[in-house]
C-alpha cells in the first residue's frame, strides 16, 4: 500500500459519518483543544492555522481567542469534516474561521511564514509522514512561531484500543507512520526537534464517561473512524467477536451500577520555529 493509499483510506474514514463522530467524540476533546489553544496562546488579531482540523473543534476556540480581526484557516484531508467546519463556523458568527481541504504534508498553496501559529488537536498524529508534515508546519509558520499538538500515549485504554484496532485493519505498510507511534516514550519532542527548538511535551488526561456498555461500545463503533471503517468491512461473524472483545474491555471499568469510566493518557507537545 502506497502513502497515497493510506491516505486515501484516512480520508474515506473521517469523512464517512461526521455527524456521528461530531456526536460521539468531538465534545470528549473538547477540553483538550481548549487547553491546546490555551498553551499555544495565539495573540488577538493574530493569525493561526488547525491542521488536520476534523469539524473544527479546536479551531472555534482558536477562533475566539484571536477574535474578529484575526484569522484562523482549517485543514483537513476529509471534505465532509471542512463541510461541517464551514457550516459550524457560520451558524456560530465565526467569520475569521476558514477552512480548505488539504494535506498537511503538502501545504503547497500556503505560502512560506504565513501564520503566527499552527496547532493540532489529535489530527497529525495521521499524517503517514511525520517528517514531511513537521518540515510542512514549520514552513508556514513565521520565525518564532510555535507548534502545539497533542497526541495519545501507548498505555492503559489507549494501548488497548489500539491493539483491538490492529486487530481488524491488519499492520500498517512497511514505512508508513502510524497515530499510535506517537505515543512511545520520547516519540513526540523527537520528531518535533527535527523543526522546532525548545520543544516541551506536557501530560494530559482525557477522562470518558458512559452511562453503560452499550453506549461505550456504541461510541466505539460510530465514533472512531478509523475503527467504523475496519469493522464496517468485516463479516458477520468476525463483527460479534470484535464486540464481545470490546464490550469485555469496558465491562473492567464499569461499576456496580453499570457505568463505565477511565481516563486515557495524552500529552501537548509544543516547539518554537527556528
Amino acid at each position: 500500500m502506497s502513502f497515497e493509499q493510506v491516505k486515501a483510506r484516512h480520508r474515506l474514514a473521517w469523512g464517512l459519518d461526521v455527524e456521528s463522530y461530531v456526536r460521539h467524540t468531538a465534545g470528549e476533546l473538547l477540553p483538550v483543544a481548549e487547553r491546546l489553544v490555551e498553551i499555544a496562546d495565539p495573540a488577538w488579531d493574530g493569525s493561526l492555522i488547525d491542521l488536520g482540523c476534523g469539524p473544527g473543534t479546536a479551531s472555534f476556540p482558536a477562533a475566539r481567542r484571536v477574535g474578529p480581526g484575526g484569522r484562523v484557516l482549517g485543514v483537513d484531508l476529509a471534505a465532509p469534516m471542512i463541510a461541517w467546519a464551514e457550516r459550524s463556523a457560520a451558524s456560530q458568527g465565526l467569520t475569521q474561521a476558514q477552512f480548505v481541504v488539504g494535506d498537511v504534508e503538502e501545504l503547497g498553496d500556503i505560502p512560506d511564514g504565513s501564520f503566527g501559529c499552527a496547532i493540532s488537536n489529535f489530527g497529525v498524529i495521521f499524517a503517514p509522514r511525520p517528517e514531511r508534515m513537521v518540515a510542512e508546519a514549520a514552513r508556514v509558520l513565521a520565525p518564532g512561531g510555535t507548534f502545539t499538538m497533542s497526541a495519545w500515549m501507548n498505555v492503559g485504554m489507549v494501548a488497548a484500543t489500539y491493539e483491538l484496532l490492529a486487530s481488524i485493519s491488519g499492520p500498517a505498510p512497511e514505512g508508513v507512520s502510524t497515530s499510535e507511534q506517537w505515543g512511545a516514550p520520547g516519540a513526540a519532542g523527537e520528531r518535533l526537534a527535527a523543526a522546532f527548538d525548545d520543544v516541551r511535551v506536557l501530560p494530559i488526561e482525557v477522562p470518558c464517561s458512559y452511562s453503560s456498555v452499550d453506549e461505550a461500545w456504541n461510541r466505539m463503533r460510530e465514533g472512531r473512524p478509523p475503527f467504523a471503517l475496519a469493522y464496517g468491512r468485516l463479516p458477520m461473524d468476525q463483527k460479534l467477536e470484535v464486540e464481545e472483545r470490546a464490550r469485555a474491555l469496558y465491562r473492567e471499568h464499569a461499576d456496580v451500577n453499570g457505568r463505565v469510566s477511565f481516563v486515557r493518557q495524552a500529552a501537548i507537545a509544543q516547539g518554537v520555529k527556528r
